[in-house]
C-alpha cells in the first residue's frame, strides 16, 4: 500500500521545512499554536483537516510543541490523540510533540548548526529537550528567524543525530517509512 501522509503542523517553520523536505506531501497549518491553547482546540483544528483530507491522505501526521506547557511531551500527545479519536476519527494518526519547541530538535545536532554558525557551542547538557530551544538560539545567533535560518539549519540537520532528543526519537520511529530524502540523512 502507497502512503500518502497529511503534515498537520503548528508553525510556519515545521510548514516551509516539510514542503521542502518531503516534497509533494500535503501540509497543512493547524492554526492555534502557542502554550495558552487548549489542546481541545488544537484537536478540533486536527479533526476538521482529518475531514476535509480523508480518503485522500494516510497517515495524518501531527507536529506541535509543547511550549511551556506543565503536561510531559509523552502525555500531551497521548492526550491529543485520545481527543482527536474521542470524535471519531479512524484515520491513522502520528502525534509528535517537540520538547519544548521545534528548536530543541534542531540543537540536537550541534554539530551541523556550529559548522553553520562558528560562533555557538552544545546549547544543553544532558538532553536536547525540556527547555526554550528557540530563546537559546535566538540568543546564540542573533539573526535567527524561525522560517529563514530555521528551517536552513533543519533541512542540514541529520535525523540520525537528532535521536538524541527522546521527543524527536519518538517522532522519526513512526515515520521512518516514509518517502522523504532527508530522512535517509
Amino acid at each position: 500500500m502507497i502512503r500518502k501522509p497529511a503534515f498537520l503542523v503548528d508553525g510556519h517553520l515545521e510548514k516551509k521545512f516539510v514542503q521542502r523536505a518531503c516534497p509533494n506531501m500535503v501540509v497543512r497549518l493547524l492554526q492555534c499554536n502557542g502554550e495558552n491553547v487548549a489542546l481541545e482546540a488544537i484537536a478540533k483544528r486536527v479533526l476538521t483537516q482529518c475531514r476535509l483530507l480523508s480518503g485522500k491522505c494516510q497517515p495524518m501526521v501531527v507536529v506541535v510543541d509543547r511550549e511551556g506547557r506543565k503536561q510531559s511531551a509523552v502525555d500531551m500527545s497521548a492526550e491529543l490523540l485520545s481527543l482527536v479519536k474521542k470524535d471519531g476519527v479512524t484515520d491513522e494518526l502520528i502525534v509528535a510533540v517537540a520538547d519544548r519547541n521545534i528548536e530543541n530538535w534542531i540543537l540536537a545536532d550541534t554539530e551541523t548548526v556550529a559548522k553553520m554558525h562558528h560562533n555557538i557551542e552544545t546549547l544543553w547538557v544532558e538532553t536536547p529537550d525540556g527547555f526554550n530551544g528557540k530563546a537559546r538560539l535566538k540568543q546564540a545567533l542573533r539573526t535567527y528567524h524561525e522560517t529563514t535560518t530555521g528551517v536552513d539549519l533543519l533541512l542540514k540537520c541529520r535525523p540520525s543525530v537528532m535521536r538524541s532528543s527522546p521527543s524527536f526519537n519518538r517522532f522519526v520511529q513512526k515515520i521512518a517509512d516514509f518517502d522523504c530524502w532527508w530522512l535517509e540523512k
